[in-house]
């Protein structure tokens, strides 16, 4: 079973970067949001899926999200501001699904990959899917149940 292990290099907004580990990811220059999925979706044999995301700079609008979405998803946006898409957004801490609005992360259906979107110059985040040890080990040791 294959699961995600980085950020898909070339499958991402043009206004973001990923570095040659597949890892960390950063926003270059522009005003519009841009977000990344995953190498792999989530298997559907997984009934929960655990990544960690560190934010290594919030930029200077803190405009950051994470979340999940669809292949087909559009990828000049934030996670949950289209359809198939969810996220969690940090500069204001609410959950976004399907359009901007709405409960996220229940009834999540199809094929899925983990994203992040970024809209802050300076911004920058580095994942983990399990590489590495999580920083809430004691929680999660695996990241797919």
């Amino acid at each position: 079973m294959d699961l995600p292990t980085a950020w898909n290099h070339d499958d991402k907004s043009s206004y973001l970067s990923v570095d040659e580990s597949g890892l960390r990811v950063n926003y270059g220059l522009g005003l519009m949001a841009g977000a990344v999925r995953a190498n792999y979706p989530i298997s559907p044999q997984c009934k929960l899926f655990y990544f960690e995301v560190d934010i290594i700079n919030e930029g200077e609008n803190k405009q950051i999200g994470i979340g999940f979405c669809d292949k087909v998803v559009s990828l000049n946006g934030m996670p949950g501001w289209y359809n198939n898409s969810w996220g969690y957004h940090g500069d204001d801490g609410k959950l976004f699904c399907c359009s901007g609005s709405g409960i996220a992360f229940r009834n999540l259906k199809g094929t899925l990959y983990p994203c992040v979107g970024l809209r802050s110059q300076g911004g920058s985040i580095e994942v983990n899917f399990g590489s590495r040890k999580f920083k809430f080990a004691g929680t999660y040791a695996y990241r797919c149940w």
